[in-house]
């Protein structure tokens, strides 16, 4: 769990997690679920004061796609079939869930392949993470 290392943040020493706060911890434990499960992950922060960029990727991610936070944030549509990235771009925008199914290409290559994509949001203050899991469709 080492790249999320510089993410984590003791919450429960500035308040406790209170009734309106369930529905923000139950989904940060599906994150680290994901991210304990091997899955290839991808985590976003959209607020005011940073626009919006990728924060990290897990290591599943980038031996699964190839694309590194650095690329991401360089071009992340680079990444989806352009037939799929008006769909991507609603399903960001709208907080959509999922699954969905789109294509996808790993880093250095022009093939396209199939990938089931979920997202999930959390927003905390003024901070609005979106964690992405992706896994290849056989």
């Amino acid at each position: 769990m080492s790249y999320f290392d510089d993410l984590v943040i003791d919450v429960t020493k500035e308040k406790p997690i209170v009734s309106g706060d369930v529905e923000a911890a139950k989904r940060l434990l599906y994150l680290l679920k994901a991210a304990l499960n091997g899955k290839a992950m991808a985590l976003s922060d959209k607020s005011e004061a940073v626009g919006s960029r990728v924060v990290c990727v897990s290591p599943e991610w980038i031996s699964l796609l190839g694309w590194t936070v650095e690329d991401l944030n360089a071009d992340a549509d680079q990444i989806w079939h352009p037939d799929d990235l008006a769909m991507i771009h609603e399903i960001g925008a709208n907080d959509l869930a999922g699954p969905y199914s789109a294509r996808m290409v790993k880093k250095g290559s022009s093939n396209f392949k199939w990938y089931r994509i979920e997202g999930l949001s959390l927003v905390m203050d003024d901070r609005h993470f979106r964690c992405w899991t992706v896994e290849r469709v056989i």
